[in-house]
């Protein structure tokens, strides 16, 4: 599969990142798909999702430090997509209920992430990789989350630091017949006398503040929709370095301070500095700020007296009447399905035809698609369509493989999503997709499901 790049990801930007990430894939892995996030902790802008895993990344250091953040594709239990303000955020589960935060998304790349989030969390390890990697994942004693990342960088930064320390601690020289070693002493007890005296004036102040200008006593001011210019003066008290992102994925560099607003910040309000260094603010330009419209107050109730009426009473036939059986599901409804997890028990992975434009119907048969395939695998995993109009639609990159492995972003018009994975939380809530659901901006469902 050719590299597919999000609509916010400018092509320079992603040859930059592919090139940068080369030396920090596993034997084997090759990324399918690059997009634009924003996490504030640790710093990220970039997304990558290959044929084994979710990474979150600073585009910056990438090329020396590694991703910040990942996930294997057998650790996906599921993925959400909970609105954060005005925008959405990818959260991945892990198979023992942990949630990892993979930041925020631009609107227009929602559809994009959540396709390949989706093919991969459906997908397991390339075959041989997972043996390959768990003798390293052991030795690094990574958490969920954690990527791993080569030593040796590390270990000659520390191997420097331990030499250069060395040579500070050493004599400028040996003094002959101790004359001048002598000499040195008073000297060094001058420069030692008058650096108690500078301690001594400024020990108050050492109280509350270390060495570096941070109050670790202070808290943390909330500063989230201030202007930066003013936000900055707020946290000049902490003592705390500010970083600062551009909150839209584009990466732009703030010049003029005035002009930004803060729409994030990655401490919460209130919480005290303690041990922490930095603080990072998403910023956006004041005219990119949404105008929030107060919500129309209803009109108050008017209380009439009514007239005085005089009823006649009447007589009624009702005719009772015989509500529609609910539909069942049937092996007649199933258009695609293939078993994939076979050395975990198995997992069928379903899509069929409802035949009926009533959403709650098909949520009901999605339900019983997944009991009825659990009874012959371990897993089940079913995607429901109204009609055959929908399910013939298809998707730029479909290959016949798709369905055999059921990825819905493939044949993209489902109208409900569910599933028991091997291990892990039932995760057969229905997820339904929006009344007009594209992809790439080229496609249109030609179903008549009304969304509510």
């Amino acid at each position: 599969m050719p590299l597919q790049i999000a609509p916010k990801l400018k092509a320079k930007a992603a040859e930059k990142w592919m090139a940068a990430l080369a030396g920090h894939l596993y034997p084997g892995e090759f990324v399918w798909a690059l997009a634009r996030t924003t996490v504030m902790r640790p710093p990220c802008d970039g997304l990558a999702v290959t044929n084994a895993r979710v990474l979150a990344f600073s585009g910056r250091d990438v090329a020396a430090k590694g991703p910040k953040r990942a996930i294997d594709a057998d650790n996906i239990s599921r993925f959400d997509l909970p609105t954060f303000g005005a925008a959405k955020q990818l959260v991945i589960t892990t198979r023992d209920n942990q949630r990892l935060y993979f930041g925020i998304l631009q609107d227009a790349d929602v559809a994009f992430v959540s396709h390949y989030v989706h093919h991969l969390g459906r997908a397991d390890l390339p075959p041989g990789m997972r043996g390959a990697l768990q003798p390293k994942q052991e030795a690094s004693g990574a958490e969920p989350g954690a990527a791993i990342h080569p030593k040796s960088d590390t270990s000659a930064d520390a191997q420097r630091e331990t030499e250069e320390r060395a040579a500070a601690d050493q004599p400028v020289g040996p003094a002959p017949n101790g004359q001048k070693s002598t000499k040195a002493g008073k000297v060094l007890l001058g420069i030692a006398v008058f650096v108690a005296l500078l301690c001594l004036v400024g020990l108050l102040a050492a109280i509350t503040t270390d060495e570096e200008g941070l109050n670790p006593e202070a808290a943390v001011p909330n500063v989230a929709g201030q202007n930066l210019s003013e936000a900055m003066d707020l946290l000049a008290s902490t003592g705390l370095q500010v970083e600062k992102i551009d909150a839209s994925g584009n990466d732009r560099t703030v010049i003029v301070e005035s002009n930004w607003q803060v729409v994030t910040q990655s401490i919460v309000a209130g919480d005290r500095v303690g041990d922490r260094k930095e603080i990072v603010l998403g910023v956006l330009k004041h005219d990119e700020i949404p105008v929030s419209t107060p919500a129309e107050q209803s009109e108050p109730e008017v209380s009439a007296i009514a007239p005085t009426t005089t009823t006649i009473p009447t007589t009624t036939t009702t005719i009772p009447t015989t509500a529609a059986p609910a539909p069942r599901f049937s092996g007649s409804m199933v258009r695609a399905r293939g078993v994939t997890r076979e050395h975990q028990g198995g997992q069928s992975n379903v899509r069929f035809v409802a035949g009926t434009d009533d959403i709650n119907q098909i949520k009901d048969l999605t339900e019983q698609c997944i009991d009825y395939f659990l009874e012959s695998t371990r897993a089940a995993y079913c995607y429901g369509y109204g009609n055959d109009a929908d399910f013939e639609v298809k998707t730029p990159d479909w290959t016949p493989e798709f369905d055999s492995t059921a990825f819905g972003g493939s044949r993209p018009c489902w109208i409900t999503f569910g599933g028991q994975p091997p291990a892990g939380p039932d995760s057969r809530k229905p997820t339904q997709v929006t009344e007009e659901y594209e992809y790439r901006g080229v496609l249109q469902c030609p179903g008549t499901v009304q969304f509510p």
